[in-house]
């Protein structure tokens, strides 16, 4: 079970809201990104509401952004798992860095099964993650949340969004 839209109006941020990196997903997943998937529909999806809306899961309007539903393909979205490009945080040391979102998220059960989204970031080319934030469901969108991750300004090597 997992159903889930994601938007990022900015994304990596440093100290002044200086944006490292920006990503709007208005052109789809960016290249650099990976992603696995169980998924007949390809995972991680680029749309808009009327898109990637369906029955029993309807998004309201907020743009172009990302977004997986088991609904929509009635798939197994159990390994749905999207990876930022590797992110260079070696010149923020000691400063704040900070990832901002909007996310879609229900935390819905379905036959005992419930749904979670968490943010884990890797210094070693993902070999190992650590959870940097994990998202509380809501009945709309959540605009404009800041996850902190100081802990990794000063690595070159960063993958910061996995999902």
């Amino acid at each position: 079970l997992l159903l889930s839209a994601l938007s990022m109006a900015a994304a990596i941020s440093g100290m002044n809201a200086h944006s490292i990196i920006e990503v709007d997903f208005q052109a789809g997943i960016p290249s650099g990104w990976t992603q696995t998937t169980l998924a007949t529909d390809g995972g991680w999806n680029a749309g808009n509401a009327t898109s990637l809306s369906s029955s029993y899961f309807a998004i309201t309007e907020h743009g172009n952004f990302i977004g997986t539903n088991d609904d929509g393909c009635n798939c197994d979205k159990s390994a749905d798992v999207l990876v930022s490009e590797t992110i260079d945080l070696s010149s923020y040391s000691g400063e704040s860095v900070r990832l901002r979102f909007d996310l879609f998220f229900f935390e819905g059960t379905y036959q005992g099964a419930t749904e979670s989204f968490e943010v884990k970031a890797s210094t070693n080319g993902g070999s190992t993650w650590t959870s940097i934030y994990t998202a509380a469901g809501a009945a709309d969108w959540q605009n404009a949340i800041l996850v902190d991750a100081s802990a990794y300004a000063g690595n070159a090597n960063v993958n910061c969004f996995r999902i």
